[in-house]
């Protein structure tokens, strides 16, 4: 019984609702017009006129802007590089004028191909322990130093 209650309240709810959103309610006509006033006005196309008019004035009195550009002239030097700053004999990417020994490639003072603590650059015989290519008895003035070595190194 309480569902049936429930259920024709919800209904009368419903039914009073739209009828009041229809703008009819037991029979009577109520439209937006009659809850709301409404005022009717013509519109004045000599007030827009005048509206423009007024901004027209507004946007001459700004200040105007103008852009100056002034041009200087630019004055290029050009700088000639002795021929020893171009080139790079030894192909170790350093030029000639910087390179210590132009010949000889500077990777090569550090280089040891035949790991025999002499540098590639430094070696009088490649391929071979430096050291072992002398034989003792060539120290004829027994000062220590092989005779052969001391010319080697001197050549």
């Amino acid at each position: 019984m309480a569902s049936r209650l429930v259920f024709a309240i919800m209904l009368t709810l419903v039914l009073f609702l739209g009828a009041a959103v229809s703008g009819y309610q037991y029979g009577f006509s109520f439209s937006s017009v009659n809850w709301l006033p409404v005022a009717w006005a013509e519109d004045d196309d000599d007030d827009e006129d005048e509206d423009e008019d007024d901004d027209e004035d507004r946007e001459t009195s700004k200040p105007v802007e103008k852009i100056v550009t002034t041009y200087q002239q630019v004055q290029r030097t050009i700088v000639m590089l002795d021929e020893k700053f171009k080139i790079d004999t030894d192909g170790d990417r350093l030029v000639d004028g910087l390179d210590p020994d132009p010949a000889v490639s500077q990777l090569e003072y550090f280089m040891d191909d035949d790991e025999d603590a002499v540098p590639n650059a430094l070696d009088k015989f490649p391929g071979a322990d430096d050291f072992f290519t002398f034989d003792d008895s060539e120290d004829q003035d027994s000062d220590g130093i092989l005779d052969t070595f001391l010319s080697a190194i001197a050549r």
